[in-house]
């Protein structure tokens, strides 16, 4: 593994990244009442407008494993 994949991997591992709609659910559901991003159970969560509203993603393998029985999911490179 190269420095840059392993330095990506480290820099995503336990981060969620939200859609506006979703972060301000699972806000509201830790009890958090500001900010963009909070620790919650071991994992970041993380609001990004780039993303729809309802969309989730995560480049943490682990973290995608354990969400697959919890979310609606679809690969980003599936057609």
């Amino acid at each position: 593994m190269r420095d840059e994949e392993r330095t990506s991997d480290t820099q995503h591992k336990n981060k969620l990244y939200c859609g506006s709609e979703a972060f301000v659910k699972l806000k509201a559901k830790a009890c958090i009442l500001y900010g963009n991003e909070f620790k919650y159970d071991g994992y970041t969560i993380v609001e990004n407008i780039e993303l729809t509203p309802g969309q989730m993603m995560t480049r943490d393998k682990d973290l995608a494993e354990l969400l697959k029985g919890h979310v609606d999911y679809k690969p980003l490179n599936e057609k």
